[in-house]
C-alpha cells in the first residue's frame, strides 16, 4: 500500500509540474515499465481506494494503444517506434487494459485488449502460438524476414496467455481455448529442461524456429543467470492447472477448456454438498487403448442439490477435423454434430449427475490429424514455407536441414498421412523400476535431397516429434518445401533472409558459404541466405546473366547477400 501511495503521489506531482505534463509522461511510458497498470487496478479491486484506480489509469500509454482501440495494427512500429515494437514492453500493458475494463466497464480498454489479440494472432504469430523475433514485432504477414534462431521470447508467450484468459472469460469463445492450448504446449511446456542434473532447473529465453539443425539454448539458473524468462517460466510450471476449468457466471455450466489430468469441486462451501469432476487423460499423446482424448468422472455427494441444474461444456477444438468427434455419457453419444466450439453435455437420465457410488463417466474422442500450416507471409517467395502440425502440436524434425522436397502441393492439401507415419516410442522414466514414458513420434518417409516433382535417387527418412518434447536434439521447425512451387522472381527481389528464385538449375554456377544454401525447385534454384544478420552468409556466382545484371564480368562475379539492415538498427540502438 505504501508503494502504491508513493507511485500515485510522485506521478501525480510529475503530471502537475509546469513544463512536464501528459506529453512528457507519454515519453516516459516508452520505456519497459511492466504491468504497473494491472498491479494498481488489482490493488484498487481490493482496497476500493480511488487513488489506486487513478494511478493505474495514468499508465495508459495511449500513444501506442490509441491505434489499437480502433483496430489499427501498430505492432510493427509504424506509429513511432522505429525497428518494431518491443513485445514484452507492451503485452503487460494490454493485460492491465483488460483488468481495467473488468473493474470499470471502460469500453475503450476492452477494445484495446480485444483488438490487440486479434491483430497479434492474425498477423504476427508463429504456428507455435508465439510471436516476435529478437524480442520485437515487425511487419504483419511477413514473418519470413523474422524466421531465424532468435524467435519467440518465452516471457511474451506467457503474457499473451494471460490476455487470452481474460478474453475467454469475457466471451466464452472456444477459439481462445484453442489458442491457449497451442501456445502453452508448443511455446512453454517444452521450455524447461527435463534433464535437470541437480542444477536447480534449466530454461530457454528464446525458442528458435528458423533454420535447420537448431538447438534449444538451455541455460542454468544457478550460476547467477536469472533473466526475466526464468521468472515467468518458473511461474508457468507452478500453475499448469490454470485455465483448465471455467465456471459460468450464472452457475449453469462448468467449462472444460484444456485436456489436462485435473480435478475441480463444484458447489463446495454452499452447505448443500458438492460434486467432484475429475479429468483423466494422456493428451496430447491421445492414443489410449479406448482411443479417447480425455474422460471425465462426475461424482456428487448423495442427495445434494449440486448434482443438478448445470451442464458440462467441453471444448471441441478447431483442429478436430479428422472425425468422427464423439462424446459419450455413460456410453451413450451426445446427439448432433460436434463442431468447433463448446459442446453442451447435460447431466444424464433425470437431469442429475452421478454419485461417488455410481459416478457419471463422460468419454471424449477428438481424433488428431496431420496438416501443413503455411508460414504467415503473403509474399510468393515464402509460399512453400511452413510447419507440420498434428492437432495443436508443431512437429519438429530431428535433422540439420530445413529442406523437404518430398512435401509437395498434394501433401500440403491434406495427404500428409500417406507420407508421414506415427510410431510412438518409450523411454525410461528415470529411476529403477519406474514406468517407461511414452513419447509421441512420427517418421516422414521423405528425401532430404532431390528436385521438386522428381523421385530422388537416394530416399531417406526424417524422425518427427512434438517441439515440446525436444530436449538436446538438433531440430527443424519450419520447412522449405515444394508446396506449392515457389514462382520465379527477379534476382535479388527476395529480400534479406528470404528465398529468391534464379533462372538456372545448374548448381555448379553457385557456391554457398556458411548457412546460405541452394535448393532445387523444378527448373529453378532457390537461394537461402540463412539466419537474418548472420555473419558471412553469401553466394558466389559465375552465372553470366546475374553477372551482367550486376555490372560485373562473368568470371568471379559476386552476388553477396547483405545483412539485414533492420536488425543492424536494433543492434545499434541496444549498443
Amino acid at each position: 500500500l505504501g508503494m502504491a501511495d508513493w507511485v500515485e503521489r510522485e506521478v501525480g506531482a510529475l503530471l502537475a509540474r509546469p513544463g512536464f505534463g501528459e506529453a512528457a509522461w507519454q515519453q516516459v511510458l516508452n520505456t519497459e515499465w511492466g504491468g504497473m497498470n494491472e498491479v494498481l487496478y488489482n490493488l484498487y479491486a481490493v482496497t476500493g481506494n480511488a487513488s489506486h484506480l487513478r494511478a493505474g489509469e495514468w499508465f495508459n500509454h495511449f500513444l501506442w494503444t490509441a491505434p489499437l482501440a480502433i483496430g489499427v495494427d501498430d505492432l510493427d512500429g509504424s506509429h513511432g517506434n522505429a525497428g518494431g515494437n518491443h513485445a514484452n514492453t507492451h503485452i503487460p500493458e494490454i493485460i492491465g487494459s483488460a483488468r481495467g475494463y473488468e473493474l470499470t466497464s471502460n469500453r475503450t480498454q476492452h477494445d484495446i485488449a480485444r483488438n490487440f489479440f486479434d491483430i497479434l494472432n492474425g498477423s504476427h504469430t508463429w504456428s507455435t502460438g508465439g510471436s516476435n523475433d529478437h524480442e520485437h514485432w515487425h511487419a504483419p504477414h511477413q514473418l519470413g524476414d523474422d524466421l531465424d534462431g532468435q524467435t519467440e521470447e518465452s516471457c511474451t508467450t506467457y503474457n499473451v496467455l494471460k490476455v487470452a484468459r481474460h478474453l475467454l472469460q469475457w466471451t466464452g469463445d472456444a477459439h481462445l481455448g484453442d489458442f491457449y492450448e497451442r501456445a502453452l504446449l508448443n511455446g512453454l511446456v517444452g521450455n524447461q529442461n527435463q534433464h535437470l542434473n541437480g542444477d536447480g532447473g534449466s530454461f530457454i529465453y528464446m525458442l528458435p524456429l528458423g533454420g535447420g539443425g537448431l538447438r534449444k539454448p538451455w541455460s542454468s539458473a544457478v550460476n547467477g543467470n536469472f533473466p526475466c524468462c526464468w521468472g515467468t517460466l518458473s511461474e508457468t510450471f507452478a500453475k499448469l492447472g490454470d485455465s483448465v476449468f471455467f465456471r459460468a457466471a450464472d452457475d449453469s455450466a462448468l467449462y472444460v477448456s484444456l485436456f489436462v489430468a485435473s480435478s475441480v469441486v463444484w458447489g463446495e462451501g454452499e452447505g448443500e454438498g458438492a460434486c467432484e469432476v475429475t479429468q483423466a487423460t494422456a493428451f496430447p499423446l491421445a492414443s489410449d487403448e479406448d482411443g479417447s482424448t480425455t474422460s471425465l468422472r462426475v461424482a456428487c455427494d448423495a442427495g445434494t442439490a449440486a448434482a443438478s441444474g448445470w451442464s458440462l461444456r467441453i471444448r471441441v477444438p478447431a483442429w478436430a477435423t479428422a472425425g468422427p468427434n464423439v462424446i459419450l455419457v455413460d456410453g451413450k453419444p451426445v446427439p448432433g454434430t460436434l463442431t468447433p466450439g463448446f459442446a453442451t453435455v447435460p447431466a444424464p437420465g433425470g437431469g442429475a449427475w452421478g454419485t461417488a457410488a455410481a459416478p457419471t463417466t463422460v468419454t471424449v474422442s477428438f481424433p488428431m490429424s496431420l496438416r501443413f500450416e503455411q508460414l504467415d507471409d503473403n509474399r510468393t517467395e515464402w509460399a512453400g514455407v511452413g510447419a507440420i502440425m498434428y492437432g495443436p502440436l508443431l512437429l519438429a524434425g530431428l535433422t540439420d536441414d530445413d529442406l523437404l522436397p518430398g512435401l509437395n502441393a498434394s501433401a500440403a492439401r491434406g495427404e500428409l498421412s500417406q507420407w508421414i507415419v506415427r510410431n510412438d516410442s518409450s523411454s525410461s522414466g528415470g529411476g529403477g523400476g519406474s514406468t517407461p514414458t511414452r513419447r509421441l513420434g512420427f517418421t516422414a518417409r521423405n528425401p532430404l535431397r532431390g528436385t521438386c516433382g522428381q523421385v530422388p535417387s537416394a530416399p531417406g527418412a526424417v524422425t518427427l516429434m512434438p517441439l515440446m518434447d525436444v530436449q538436446d536434439e538438433a531440430y527443424t521447425a519450419y520447412w522449405h518445401s515444394c508446396a506449392p512451387q515457389v514462382p520465379a522472381t527477379s534476382p535479388g527481389s527476395g529480400g534479406g533472409g528470404g528465398a529468391t528464385a534464379v533462372p538456372t538449375a545448374v548448381a555448379a554456377d553457385w557456391t554457398a558459404r556458411h548457412r546460405a544454401r541452394l535448393a532445387t525447385n523444378g527448373p529453378l534454384l532457390n537461394i537461402r541466405s540463412g539466419d537474418k544478420g548472420q555473419e558471412g552468409a553469401s553466394v558466389i556466382s559465375t552465372h553470366p546473366v546475374l553477372a551482367a545484371a550486376a555490372g560485373e564480368t562473368a568470371a568471379g562475379a559476386v552476388a553477396a547477400l547483405a545483412r539485414d539492415a533492420e536488425l543492424e538498427k536494433v543492434r545499434a540502438e541496444r549498443a
